[in-house]
C-alpha cells in the first residue's frame, strides 16, 4: 500500500545535521510517510549514512546520484515519490512533531491544493519566528488573484514573496503532476522563487496554517544561498527569465496586476541581494569590482531600474538603489563598508 505522504530530503554536505533532520520526520505524530533521501553526489559519507538510517526505519528510501544540484536532487525524489501528497525538508534543518498532521489534516479538510504553515529561523544570535503578512485560512481562486499574485513574484519592499518556502508546504501531487510542475535544473540557486510562483499562479485552493512554526531553518553561513558562485547572477537572470515565460503562460487577459514592476523588482532584489554578499565576502577588492560589475553592467537591470521609481526601502536600501543606477561599484562598496562599520559601533 502506498503511503500518504512522501517526504523528500536532498543531501549534499550537511551529513552532520542529517541525523537530527530525520529523527524530527520519524518522530511525526503523523506515521503514514515514506521518507526519501536523495544523495546529491556528497563526498562526505551519506551513502553510507542514508543506508544506516534506512536499516533502522522500512519508511526510509534512499538513492544516490551524480551531483546535479538541490533541484536535480528534489526532482529525483519527485519521480520516486508514491503518496498522495509531498514534502521537502532540506537536510540541515528540523521539522516539529506535528507539521505533517497538521498539513495533512488542513489540506484534506479544504480540498486545497497545497498547504502552508510557518518557521522559525534559526541562527548562532538565537531563534527568530516568522510569519507572513498574508492572513491565514482558507484561500478559493478570488482570494489568490486578490491577495496572493499581486506580490507572488515579489512585494513592492524586497522582502520576498509570501508563498516562498518550498520546505514550509504540504503539497498535492496531483496537482503538482497536472500542471507539470517542476524544478528547473537551470535555476540552481533560489529555486523555491519558480516553483513557488508556479504553484501560486495554478493552485484554485490553498490553505495557510498561520502562526502554526512548525519548520526550524538553520541559518547556515556555509549555504548555497550565502556563498559566492561564479555562475551566481547568470542563474538569477535564467531565474527572471523563467519567472516571465510563467507569467505568460499562466496570466491570461487584463488581470489588474503589474507582473512586470514584479519581475523588476524580483531583479532589482538579486542585484542587492547578491551585491551585499560580494561586497561581504573575502574575495579581493579586484575581484569584487569585477563581480560587482558584471551585475550593474547588466541589460535587464538596467531596463529594470529605468522603470522603477525609488522602491518602499530605508535610506540604506535607497542609496544601494541609487548606487546600482549609476552604476558605481566603489560607491557601493564604500556604502556598505560604512553600514557595516556603524553596525559594529551600536
Amino acid at each position: 500500500m502506498s503511503p500518504v505522504i512522501s517526504i523528500i530530503v536532498p543531501i549534499y554536505k550537511t551529513e552532520q545535521y542529517l541525523q537530527e533532520c530525520v529523527e524530527s520526520i520519524i518522530a511525526q505524530t503523523f506515521s503514514d510517510f515514506e521518507l526519501i533521501l536523495v544523495n546529491d553526489g556528497s563526498p562526505h559519507g551519506a551513502a553510507q549514512e542514508m543506508e544506516r538510517l534506512a536499516n533502522a526505519d522500512s519508511r526510509i528510501r534512499y538513492i544516490s546520484q551524480e551531483n546535479g544540484g538541490l533541484p536535480s536532487a528534489r526532482n529525483a525524489g519527485l519521480a520516486l515519490a508514491r503518496g498522495e501528497f509531498i514534502g521537502f525538508v532540506d537536510s540541515d534543518d528540523w521539522i516539529a512533531p506535528g507539521m505533517l498532521s497538521d498539513l495533512h489534516a488542513a489540506i484534506v479538510e479544504s480540498a486545497a491544493d497545497f498547504a502552508m504553515c510557518d518557521y522559525v529561523k534559526v541562527g548562532p544570535s538565537g531563534s527568530v519566528a516568522r510569519e507572513r503578512v498574508l492572513r491565514g485560512g482558507f484561500f478559493d481562486r478570488q482570494r489568490l488573484e486578490e491577495e496572493v499574485h499581486p506580490q507572488c513574484i515579489m512585494d513592492g519592499a524586497l522582502e520576498g514573496p509570501d508563498i516562498l518556502s518550498v520546505c514550509c508546504c504540504l503539497y498535492r501531487r496531483s496537482f503538482l503532476d497536472r500542471h507539470g510542475i517542476r524544478f528547473d535544473a537551470e535555476v540552481k540557486y533560489s529555486e523555491d522563487y519558480l516553483f513557488s510562483a508556479a504553484v501560486a499562479l495554478t493552485a484554485e485552493r490553498f490553505v495557510y496554517l498561520k502562526g502554526h512554526r512548525h519548520y526550524f531553518y538553520r541559518s547556515n553561513p556555509e549555504s548555497i544561498s550565502q556563498t559566492i558562485k561564479d555562475d551566481s547572477w547568470a542563474v538569477y537572470i535564467r531565474l527572471n527569465e523563467a519567472l516571465e515565460l510563467l507569467v505568460d503562460q499562466y496570466v491570461r487577459g487584463d488581470v489588474g496586476i503589474d507582473f512586470g514592476r514584479q519581475l523588476d523588482l524580483h531583479i532589482l532584489y538579486f542585484a542587492l541581494n547578491l551585491a551585499d554578499r560580494v561586497v561581504a565576502s573575502s574575495e579581493c577588492g579586484v575581484r569584487k569590482r569585477e563581480l560587482l560589475g558584471e551585475i550593474m553592467q547588466s541589460q535587464r537591470l538596467e531596463a529594470g531600474l529605468s522603470r522603477l521609481a525609488l522602491p518602499e526601502m530605508s535610506i540604506h536600501g535607497r542609496l544601494r538603489f541609487l548606487m546600482l543606477r549609476v552604476g558605481s561599484t566603489r560607491g557601493f562598496m564604500i556604502l556598505n563598508e560604512v553600514v557595516a562599520l556603524l553596525r559594529r559601533l551600536r
